[in-house]
């Protein structure tokens, strides 16, 4: 069996992640005895448990695994919700989205509901689509993409955006232009 805790699992988050997952497997005797690090499993038989970005659960995952929880994160939202930050560098003057029509947009993956359709959705509400997109492959690497410069702005969920204030150096360089709306988590 496999159980994996992907979304926020970076290092310095580990040993939380660990002790969380000790309290849920004290619930599931059979459960493996510690989390998978290696990668994802959502379409693997033998995944047991996992955690998924909700766009991904809708277009492809929900016919293939059952949702048995979501998550109550510790945000300005109601229970069961979230929302991404639009992030953009500390220094660049233009304070609307639509200022950044045809800026260059890093997403971490095209199937990411923070990182993608929420922002794809704000600037439809606003009448553009980006055209210049930079898939980065994770939050943390779109929003350090917009710090050093590759690109000028992301959207990263507000949780990840919490984890890079904290422990990224680079946050420093990056401020918040909006919030897009929320949406389950």
């Amino acid at each position: 069996m496999i159980v994996t805790l992907p979304m926020y699992d970076r290092p310095e988050a580990q040993a939380a992640n660990d002790r969380f997952y000790d309290l849920i497997r004290s619930f599931l005797p059979d459960a493996p005895e510690t989390l998978s690090r290696d990668g994802y499993h959502w379409l693997n038989p033998d995944l047991l448990l996992s955690q998924t970005c909700s766009l991904p659960y809708r277009t492809a995952l929900q016919d293939h695994v059952t949702l048995v929880a979501t998550p109550v994160h510790d945000l300005a939202c109601p229970a069961g919700m979230y929302y991404s930050v639009i992030l953009v560098r500390k220094n660049d003057t233009r304070g609307q989205l639509a200022e950044f029509k045809n800026a260059r947009l890093a997403v971490n993956s095209a199937v990411s509901q923070s990182g993608w359709a929420a922002i794809d959705d704000m600037a439809g509400a606003d009448g553009f689509a980006f055209t210049n997109i930079v898939e980065t492959g994770a939050h943390a690497k779109s929003a350090l993409a917009v710090a050093d410069g590759t690109c000028d702005i992301c959207a990263v969920d507000a949780v990840t955006w919490q984890m890079i204030e904290r422990w990224d150096a680079f946050a420093a360089d990056l401020k918040v232009l909006a919030t897009t709306a929320h949406t389950p988590a």
